[in-house]
Formats: structure tokens, C-alpha cells, sequence
């Protein structure tokens, strides 16, 4: 794997790298470590976690790609962090990538390549509501957008995976007798089950009957065998086209919106949409406010 790295950009964040009075024996350059994490991290995360990794992985090498692991500091992240928001990087974006810088030295420092941690800090950001689709917007996506897109939008409103999830997914963890999908591959490693409602069942109904022989995948690209995998771009092209805004990860959430605003528990939708905490699922709690005007309109009669 290689990397093209600007030499006025890393003299921006490096700077001057001075050696410490007593340097440590062990001189692994940042470049030289990252093939191994990667072969360690491959086997332990999903497919799309990992290529996820691998696209925030180009900024890093391009800064500290001939850079001993033991003179990374502090101060260098920080002022990567400044440079990538000036660029116009969103902070999720910044904080994405010190998640993998600090998945790697971490590992360097227990396989005593470092001495200690640099500190990096994680920028706030401030929460905004979820981007979901109206009921109204979505019957006017699945009317007007080309079949192929209405095929996995339908199946996204109605089961609120993940993109990734919508990609590894095949026909054999699809039990249409008994109306279960499961969910082996997940961002929180978590297996689960989603029950097919009757939507769901008719669309998948067809879809099996319309598969090409020998189909593993629910959706597959021109190659049989290999998931289709940019759900993002054909979704964002329709998307332009009928002068609508939003992407893929916002059926996830307006699958969840839709159950909330329709009476279903917090606790259910923690469990259906896979979080592994229901603070994460909390997003959606305002969505109840109707719900719990009508549980407080009970005190009404004394």
C-alpha cells in the first residue's frame, strides 16, 4: 500500500523532530507498523469497518508515514486536528481518524514499541436531530426513483440496517418461512434478529423469485457472487434528481423514527437497530413527545 505524501504538509504539522536526550532502542517508523495493525485489525473487524480504516488511513501516513512511532506528540495531533478543520473537514470526520491513530499506538504500546501514549483529544461536537424522510417524502421517493433503488430502500425503511449490513447480507440469513432476518455482521459485533413484517415479506417475496440462479447475495453488483456495494451514490443520484436532500444512513433512521412516532418503545428500537446502548437509540426520544403528553393527561381527573 502507498501512500503520496506532501512534504509542505508534514513540515506544517511535524516540524522540526528533535531527539530526545536518551532515545529509546526501538526506532519503528509509523510506515513500517501500520502493515502489521492491519493484519491484526482485518480479522477483527466487518468489512466496511475495515475499509472505513483504510480511508482514514492516507491522511495519517501522509503526515507520519517516515516518522518514528516515539515522536508523535501531542501537539502534532492537535495541530493535525486544526489543519483538517480548516480544511473543511467535519469534526466527526477528525475524530474518526485520532480513533485509528489511537487504535495504532495503542497496539504499539503494548508490543512496548513506545513508551507511553501522546494524548489525544477528541473534539466536541454538538449533537443535531437525526435526518429522517417524512412519510410523504418517502412515498414520493419509492413512487419516483429508478426500481433498482425503490428494491433496497423498501428493504431499508422496513428493517433499519446499516449499509454495510445491507451489503454482507444473503439469501441464507433470510428465513422467509419464518419471517427473520439475521444479522451476523454488525458494527457492534452483535448478532440479532429482525422480524419480516408483511411489506417486507412481499418485497422479499419477489425479489427471491426475480434472484439469478446461484444468487448468494441479497443485492449483487454485475459479478455473481460480489455484494453491490455503493448504496450511497445510487441513492444521492435519485436523490438530485427528484431535488430531495439526504443520503443511505437516513432510512436507518427513519425506520426508528417511524416506529417511535407510531408508539414503540425505546428499548424495542434499541433492540431492532442493533445499538449497543439505549443511550445511543435516545436520539429518537424526542419523537414521544405525543406519547407523553397523553401519559401526564391521566393526572387530569382528580
Amino acid at each position: 500500500m502507498t501512500f503520496t505524501r506532501t512534504k509542505s504538509t508534514q513540515r506544517t504539522i511535524i516540524g522540526r523532530r528533535t531527539e530526545p536526550r536518551n532515545p529509546p532502542e526501538n526506532r519503528t517508523r509509523f510506515g513500517e507498523f501500520v502493515p502489521h495493525y492491519l493484519d491484526v485489525s482485518r480479522f477483527r473487524k466487518n468489512e466496511s469497518t475495515y475499509d472505513r480504516d483504510l480511508s482514514h488511513l492516507k491522511p495519517l501516513m501522509v503526515l507520519w508515514d517516515t516518522v518514528y512511532l516515539y515522536q508523535i506528540t501531542h501537539e502534532q495531533i492537535q495541530s493535525a486536528q486544526t489543519l483538517w478543520f480548516k480544511a473543511g473537514l467535519a469534526k466527526k470526520t477528525i475524530n474518526n481518524r485520532c480513533v485509528l491513530l489511537s487504535a495504532i499506538l495503542r497496539m504499539a504500546y503494548k508490543q512496548n514499541l513506545i513508551s507511553q501514549m501522546p494524548e489525544i483529544p477528541k473534539l466536541r461536537i454538538d449533537r443535531k436531530p437525526p435526518k429522517w424522510f417524512t412519510d410523504e417524502q418517502l412515498r414520493y421517493l419509492l413512487e419516483s426513483v429508478r426500481p433498482f433503488v425503490k428494491d433496497f430502500v423498501l428493504v431499508l425503511v422496513h428493517t433499519g440496517l446499516r449499509a454495510g449490513e445491507l451489503r454482507a447480507l444473503k439469501w441464507q440469513d433470510i428465513d422467509l418461512a419464518n419471517r427473520k432476518i439475521m444479522i451476523k455482521v454488525s458494527k457492534s459485533h452483535r448478532f440479532r434478529v429482525i422480524p419480516i413484517n408483511d411489506v417486507l415479506f412481499g418485497h422479499l417475496s419477489l425479489l427471491r423469485q426475480d434472484a439469478r440462479p446461484n444468487q448468494d447475495y441479497l443485492f449483487e453488483g454485475r459479478t455473481l457472487g460480489q455484494p453491490y456495494g455503493d448504496f450511497y451514490h445510487a441513492l444521492k443520484r435519485e436523490l438530485k434528481r427528484l431535488g430531495m436532500s439526504g443520503y443511505v444512513h437516513a432510512l436507518r433512521h427513519t425506520f426508528a423514527s417511524r416506529l417511535v412516532q407510531r408508539g414503540v418503545s425505546i428499548y424495542e428500537v434499541k433492540e431492532l437497530l442493533g445499538h449497543a446502548s439505549v443511550q445511543t437509540t435516545q436520539i429518537y426520544s424526542h419523537l414521544q413527545n405525543n406519547h407523553l403528553l397523553q401519559a401526564v393527561n391521566v393526572l387530569n381527573v382528580l
